[in-house]
């Protein structure tokens, strides 16, 4: 056995987790050895306290019955008449209907939800602090409007693919910028500012793609006019970071003294290329937040101190200048669609 992995677990053993971490950080290791030693770490000190582990197991039966729903969707595809319609709605059904009244179900049995989150609390502060996990049950609000939005895009994308007309096209393109602002509406009510910017980011671009097909389709435009918001469209997404790093520096402008108290680490496909969480603990207007900031693939430094923006009005909403690993496949989708409708206005110049 590792020798700096036999120092860590004899640490931990102890209940020396501080001390175990810092070693973890300071040790000369490789990045992935960090990340199996912090995983181990984590592991053992959430077994070693008396509440729900931070990241809880997934309820089987809502997952199981959204994705046969969406199987459902997609095996409609390949059908017609009534059965095609039968199969749509029976997937709608398991991919929105039957998650939602597990969610309302759970909703009314989260009264022992404050003594966790408290119970976590006491392991980064001396008190109780404002935290931002384990993950609450979504309100009924944001179950609806989640639900609408998926049913929005589930019908576009079913009027998209089983049309060539016209009308019917640019109708189906008009329900996904529906849809895409609905799922925006959606991560507004859950005060999930980097869902905001994603979500708006895809229904402006679908705006402009809308605008693109209208214009060839229905308005016969100029080519000019119509390259201009196929291109316009494409970069929307391809700018992706720029938008990210604009919005959050306007809504994230107070400035806080915030502490790395913790790592999470999630590996990857294989056990590779592990992503790391930071738990950030910062103070703000008297009260004491314990954030778990979203994945990243550089791993933070524990105990390391920093100048974060968050925003006044909800602070877990915060900036520490890094982008959602989520950012890259938007850029590489506004450059696939700039392609594409791109190649397609070729012919008509």
């Amino acid at each position: 056995m590792d020798e700096h992995f036999e120092k860590v677990m004899d640490l931990a053993s102890q209940g020396r987790f501080e001390e175990a971490r810092k070693y973890i950080q300071e040790a000369d290791i490789t990045a992935n050895q960090k990340a199996w030693y912090n995983m181990s770490l984590w592991r053992m000190e959430n077994n070693s306290m008396k509440h729900t582990p931070a990241q809880p197991d997934v309820p089987k039966l809502p997952v199981i019955s959204m994705i046969l729903g969406f199987v459902l969707i997609i095996t409609a595809f390949f059908l017609s008449g009534d059965a095609q319609t039968a199969l749509i709605v029976i997937g709608l059904i398991m991919a929105a209907a039957i998650p939602a009244v597990y969610a309302f179900r759970e909703k009314k049995q989260t009264d022992t939800e404050h003594d966790t989150r408290k119970e976590m609390a006491i392991r980064y502060t001396d008190g109780e602090a404002d935290m931002n996990f384990p993950w609450q049950v979504p309100n009924a609000r944001v179950v609806v409007t989640t639900i609408i939005g998926i049913v929005l895009l589930a019908v576009s994308a079913y009027l998209y693919d089983k049309t060539a007309n016209d009308q019917t096209i640019i109708t189906s393109l008009v329900l996904a910028v529906a849809g895409c602002a609905v799922m925006t509406l959606s991560r507004a009510v859950a005060n999930s500012f980097n869902g905001v910017i994603m979500w708006g980011t895809f229904a402006v671009s679908a705006v402009f793609i809308s605008a693109t097909a209208a214009n060839v389709e229905l308005f016969e435009g100029h080519v000019a006019v119509t390259a201009a918001f196929a291109i316009i469209s494409a970069l929307v997404l391809l700018l992706y970071p720029l938008w990210f790093t604009i919005l959050k520096k306007m809504v994230c402008k107070e400035k806080v003294d915030a502490e790395c108290v913790d790592i999470q680490t999630i590996f990857g496909r294989k056990n590779y290329r592990p992503r790391y969480r930071a738990i950030w603990k910062y103070e703000y207007n008297g009260t004491t937040y314990i954030h778990r900031d979203m994945t990243s693939y550089k791993s933070p430094v524990y105990n390391e101190r920093r100048i974060i923006g968050i925003s006044p009005r909800y602070p877990h909403n915060i900036y520490t200048g890094k982008l959602p690993v989520y950012t890259f496949f938007i850029s590489a989708a506004g450059i696939f669609i700039l392609s594409f409708l791109l190649s397609f206005l070729m012919p008509l110049i």
